[in-house]
């Protein structure tokens, strides 16, 4: 077995024209064939020649090898990354779903306490006439109660100008005992009065703590909805920087995929010998 000059692949002489790994010609020279030394020498070089150049092309060979083993694992790892921001993209779009329901539930709540907050204020706008009309009666039946009372004193001075006569005597007792049944009635009136006007009372202060209580659930909704509002302007933002990263890397990933490099020649043409 003899080895190739240029690539020392072995080879049967006499067997191949060409060798099967470079391409250099193998064709031997006629037994009892002699170069001349010039072309001898020629010959010679151009083996050197080639030789080198072989070289060259494995080292070169080699490099490209090993930069498309590196290429190829840049391109395992950015379509790991693309996978990855893609799954990460979806997580986002979800949060944003999930907002986007708790944002619209949340504009109903709104709305149903603007309802509510308008039906308290319109109660309580009834109660406070409805107090004012009682402090109105209040006050005329205070009035004729003084009224009453002043009737009463006039009598008593009356039954003590008159004290000689029984018969007017008499009368006077009946008429104190008729205002006196109407004081006590016109009294008991009024404690009914003053009672409902403090049940009135209360109840107002209840609507007041029913209306106070809806304006901080009222400020606490719209808080939390810019708060959520806030959140997702952050997610999108979010989304259009992993989109733009995407977009970087499928670029990438498109420039690592695209052919690098000069293509080599068929073996027996590359050596143009």
């Amino acid at each position: 077995m003899e080895q190739c000059p240029i690539c020392d692949t072995k080879f049967t002489k006499g067997k191949v024209n060409y060798c099967s790994t470079c391409g250099w010609d193998l064709t031997p020279y006629p037994i009892g064939f002699e170069l001349p030394e010039y072309f001898a020498q020629k010959e010679q070089d151009k083996i050197s020649w080639a030789r080198t150049l072989w070289q060259k092309m494995e080292s070169q060979l080699g490099q490209y090898k090993s930069e498309l083993s590196q290429l190829e694992f840049q391109l395992s790892e950015a379509q790991l990354k693309i996978a990855e921001l893609e799954a990460e993209n979806r997580g986002f779009l979800s949060q944003i779903e999930w907002l986007n329901q708790q944002y619209s539930w949340l504009q109903t709540q709104k709305k149903e306490l603007e309802k509510e907050l308008e039906k308290l204020e319109y109660n309580c706008s009834l109660l406070q006439t409805k107090i004012d009309k009682l402090e109105a009666e209040n006050r005329g039946v205070l009035l004729r109660i003084e009224g009453l009372i002043q009737q009463y004193s006039e009598l008593q001075t009356k039954e003590e100008e008159f004290s000689n006569s029984e018969y007017n005597l008499s009368l006077m007792q009946n008429k104190i005992d008729e205002l006196e049944s109407d004081n006590r009635i016109l009294l008991l009136r009024v404690e009914g009065l003053i009672q409902k006007t403090s049940d009135l009372e209360t109840q107002k202060q209840e609507l007041e703590n029913q209306l106070n209580s809806s304006y901080n659930e009222s400020f606490h909704l719209q808080t939390e909805k810019e708060r959520l509002e806030q959140e997702k302007k952050n997610f999108v933002s979010q989304i259009k920087q992993l989109n733009q990263d995407l977009s970087n890397v499928k670029n990438e990933l498109s420039k690592l995929q695209q052919p690098k490099g000069a293509n080599f020649r068929g073996k027996k043409d590359m050596w143009g010998i």
